[in-house]
């Protein structure tokens, strides 16, 4: 479990943990127990098996390790200034750069993103004993050398897998990780630099295997960040091949919309407006959400009680849009109120924090007046919070009943009929058949626009009710 959630959890329950009893944990299990040596070999030969295929439990740090992170939410990382200047300056765009798309995750993340791991152990034909534990997970691979050998001098080339060395401290497999290329510690953008050392602990209980990983990095922590995750065994007879494959010209995508070949999407230091978004859903003043040392024990919790009251009592007082001038009428920029919207699709599944996964994370709206008395429509949808871009549906319509084209969408064209200053009917069609039929409505004071929809798009089923919230 990282200290990535355990400051939400002191919110809600009064109470701040450390990492501590993960050292002891690690301590208890570090005794002579199956690990043995042959004094006949230069090896240690082990009764522990931990090769076999690994299945993800994902028992700590759900919403962390899948798609649950927003921009700014660095709570619970030791981080040091560079660390939160540079973690606040990541844009999940970064993600979509040409260059970036087929970057392997480096050895220190691997672990923790979505993986079943392979682990092969490799043995001297001759002796037996085992030589180097392989470990594979999808788009990252690892090598642990267990002969004994040194690491490579300072100045030796970095890879993203980095150079792992190991030895059997009881019935642990304790190995360290060096010479890694910089890198991300969580999914939306925290990095390590290439100064970074991963120590970590592999041990088997039963059919369950946990990694507990203690990483110290100069560069961008001000302390040691411990971590675990586990997984269990796979007994199927025959797991499918490796779905990795080397990445290639052919599999770069312009993912971006709009903008320059070499432009590097990035916030300036200072620009959080986007990072404020997690501190207001949850409650947390900027000095804890951006992470320290500081934060990470109890000792903190008075001062956070009080940079919480003075945050609240700040943003209570001046909500987005609490200044806008009512209008009611269609033109503006509407932001999707998930907490008001209800979706019930034929996909439907549970999201990582119980809400409904088939709803996007985040959809905008964007209409403008164009020429004849037609609207122009920009709707943006991002489907998981820290999703490496956005889907962008445009089309520009007359309130005629005329069907007129869509571009960016399955839906091909789409025609608006108005029924009163304040309600339009939708119709969207696939070569010439209704798909989609929607009705929008304007609340009486402008602030509010409700959408009712409902659907059939080769075959994928849906009937929802969106409730936007005017931007301006």
């Amino acid at each position: 479990m990282t200290r990535s959630s355990r400051l939400r959890r002191a919110l809600s329950h009064g109470e701040m943990k450390t990492g501590a009893a993960l050292v002891l944990f690690v301590a208890a299990f570090s005794r002579p127990a199956l690990a043995q040596e042959d004094p006949g070999l230069p090896f240690e030969t082990v009764s522990v098996e931990i090769a076999g295929y690994w299945d993800d439990l994902f028992h700590e740090d759900l919403w962390d390790r899948r798609s649950g992170l927003l921009v700014g939410d660095y709570t619970g990382l030791p981080l040091n200034e560079a660390g939160r200047l540079a973690s606040a300056s990541w844009e999940p765009g970064w993600f979509a750069i040409p260059e970036e798309q087929c970057r392997p995750h480096t050895g220190i993340y691997g672990p923790r993103g979505p993986s079943n791991p392979h682990i092969a152990k490799v043995t001297n034909p001759e002796t037996q004993a085992i030589t180097r534990y392989d470990i594979f997970m999808g788009i990252s691979e690892r090598t642990v050398f267990m002969d004994g050998r040194p690491h490579p001098p300072e100045y030796a080339p970095h890879t993203f897998s980095g150079y792992s060395t190991g030895q059997w401290d009881g019935i642990a497999m304790k190995f360290t990780t060096t010479h890694n290329k910089a890198g991300y510690l969580q999914r939306n953008g925290t990095p390590h630099s290439d100064q970074a050392v991963a120590t970590e602990w592999l041990i088997r209980q039963g059919d369950t295997v946990m990694l507990i990983s203690l990483i110290d990095d100069p560069g961008y922590l001000s302390e040691g960040l411990m971590r675990t995750t586990n997984w269990k065994l796979d007994r199927a007879a025959q797991r499918p091949p490796r779905a990795m494959t080397d990445c290639n010209p052919f599999e770069v995508a312009d993912e971006r919309i709009g903008q320059s070949k070499h432009f590097v999407p990035h916030y300036l230091p200072g620009q959080y407006d986007v990072h404020k978004e997690f501190q207001t859903m949850f409650g947390i003043p900027q000095e804890a959400a951006f992470g320290g040392a500081e934060t990470l024990y109890p000792e903190f919790k008075p001062k956070l009680d009080q940079l919480r009251a003075a945050f609240l009592k700040r943003t209570t007082s001046a909500r987005p849009g609490a200044a806008t001038t009512a209008r009611a009428d269609f033109t503006g920029e509407w932001r999707l109120n998930r907490g008001k919207s209800n979706f019930e699709v034929s996909w439907r599944r549970e999201g990582l924090d119980g809400r409904d996964g088939s709803a996007p994370e985040r959809r905008v709206i964007r209409i403008t007046p164009a020429a004849n008395g037609a609207l122009a429509h920009q709707i943006d949808t991002q489907i998981v919070a820290n999703d490496t871009g956005f889907f962008r549906t445009e089309y520009t319509a007359r309130p005629d009943g005329q069907d007129y084209p869509a571009k960016g969408g399955a839906i091909e064209t789409f025609s608006l009929k108005r029924v009163d200053p304040l309600t339009l009917e939708r119709t969207g069609k696939i070569k010439g058949a209704v798909v989609e039929t929607g009705v929008w409505k304007v609340s009486p004071d402008g602030k509010t626009l409700t959408i009712t929809t409902q659907g059939d798009v080769n075959g994928a089923k849906y009937s929802n009710v969106q409730v936007f919230e005017r931007e301006n």
